[in-house]
């Protein structure tokens, strides 16, 4: 089986969804599916690139295609010709790229993966052209507007009119249409119906490469950025006054306990820590690669994943596929009606209110005992959880879409 990937945030470009895109690439790779990626690492917003070991074998089944903006009156003909007002040139790009791979060895079956959105504009025309079962990947809301943390970024996320019209032909066309969640999936489908040819295939979740374990301290990682270092509208405040309190109520927790965030300082925190006397406790290491941050993972003893106070939580981050997958217990600062709460139904989780430091001390209190007691296993992931975001099991998933795809 042959399988295009049209993908265009994609290893090495450093940001979530390109590591979303590059580990269900690799996933397939390991199966024995002969995949290529089409990427474009110039795609707007630019980003640094990503170090990553794992991300070499990646290279040579990668096809780069630049974004290029053409002269004036070729944007308006390729924009009558693929019926669109946005990013001409790299979706006629995309389709011309398909075409040859495709000439030189056929493949079975496309996948188009969002964000970005003109992905599966691409997408489209690439499936109808060369006739290729088709899955269209959401791994986000197509206007994430209604998720920004403040008017200007609100502005600046609403999709265009253009994009909006190209939302309902992909949610009408696609063969078949996936996402991570089935909160998202709903949210989705709230104004447009459609009774068959939807699938769940989650996030893939990785390990470090490296031997690693936990360390003798309680050790607390959160992995990714926060609010005032670019992460939106999520933010640790409470974690933070949760932490002070902690070494109030437990006198050996102060030696004990370290909190790492691995990702960009946020002055805020920083401040904040300073103001409450736990500063010594709590460490920035910045910016790392994606195999970096998969080692502090690893040596954690509890894992945080920190959502935005929203009033239903309808996303599921790559990052909590992580910790999972690695077996450490979760802190979930998430709201109580939203994906992570649902998980935490089955273990191995324990969800509270991201702006609440009452509840975060609870959690906090009750994985410190449990590390001291030498308990801590007792709040590790079940395995039937683990399973799920396997590289094998995401496979699984994919191929049963797949089949689907080829018979409609």
């Amino acid at each position: 089986m042959r399988v295009l990937i049209i993908s265009p945030y994609f290893p090495p470009r450093a940001d979530s969804e390109s590591f979303c895109g590059g580990k269900f690439a690799q996933a397939l790779v390991d199966a024995g599916i002969e995949t290529v990626a089409i990427s474009s690492l110039n795609a707007a917003p630019t980003h640094p690139l990503d170090t990553s070991a794992r991300w070499r074998t990646l290279a040579t089944l990668t096809v780069d295609v630049p974004n290029q903006t053409p002269a004036l009156t070729t944007r308006c003909r390729l924009g009558l010709r693929y019926q669109t007002t946005e990013w001409t040139g790299w979706t006629a790009a995309a389709v011309s790229k398909a075409r040859a791979l495709h000439r030189t060895k056929p493949f079975d079956a496309l996948v188009s993966r969002s964000a970005p959105w003109y992905a599966h504009m691409a997408g489209y025309w690439i499936a109808s052209s060369l006739r290729l079962p088709w899955l269209a990947n959401l791994n986000d809301p197509w206007d994430q507007s209604p998720f920004a943390d403040d008017e200007a970024s609100r502005t600046g996320s609403r999709p265009s009119w253009n994009a909006g019209l190209w939302r309902r032909r992909v949610l009408q066309r696609a063969d078949i249409i996936t996402f991570p969640c089935e909160r998202l999936r709903d949210y989705t489908f709230h104004d447009y119906r459609r009774r068959s040819g939807v699938h769940i295939i989650p996030h893939v979740g990785a390990t470090s490469a490296s031997p690693c374990g936990p360390e003798r301290q309680f050790t607390i990682v959160h992995a990714g950025k926060l609010r005032s270092s670019g992460g939106g509208p999520r933010r640790a405040n409470a974690l933070i006054k949760a932490l002070a309190e902690l070494f109030e109520v437990r006198g050996t927790a102060r030696s004990l306990t370290r909190l790492v965030f691995v990702g960009p300082e946020d002055p805020v925190l920083l401040e904040q820590a300073s103001d409450l006397g736990v500063a010594k406790a709590v460490t920035w290491v910045g910016p790392v690669s994606y195999d970096e941050s998969l080692e502090h993972i690893g040596k954690a003893s509890v894992c945080v994943v920190v959502e935005a106070p929203l009033k239903e939580g309808i996303f599921l981050p790559s990052k909590f596929c992580d910790y999972i997958t690695a077996r450490k217990p979760v802190i979930a600062m998430s709201p109580a009606d939203g994906t992570l709460n649902d998980v935490a139904q089955e273990g191995g989780v324990l969800r509270v209110a991201p702006d609440d430091p009452d509840e975060a001390l609870t959690a906090l209190t009750t994985l410190f005992d449990a590390f001291v007691q030498g308990s801590l296993s007792a709040y590790t992931p079940p395995r039937s959880l683990v399973s799920r975001y396997r590289a094998d099991r995401v496979v699984e998933d994919f191929l049963t879409a797949l089949r689907e795809a080829r018979a409609r």
